[in-house]
């Protein structure tokens, strides 16, 4: 596994782990005003995670297949 920066846009930066050029393991991605910390699988948020949303709604918990799950 290598950690990575990947800037895409200006709006939208990944720090973390990555693994055959996907997102993999703990990272961060700022999306916009959205920010979500915690672990990644085959460039999908998959784990444990947090995730705060523009409007200032924050998930906590289990993310699976890129989304909040319980």
């Amino acid at each position: 596994k290598l950690v990575g920066f990947d800037y895409i846009q200006s709006d939208n930066v990944y720090i973390g782990g990555l693994k055959n050029g996907k997102k993999e393991g703990r990272g961060v991605h700022l999306n916009g005003s959205n920010i979500y910390e915690g672990e990644f699988k085959s460039n999908k948020r998959e784990g444990r995670g947090s995730l705060a949303l523009e409007n200032g709604d924050i998930y906590e918990g289990s993310f699976f297949d890129n989304h909040f799950y319980g």
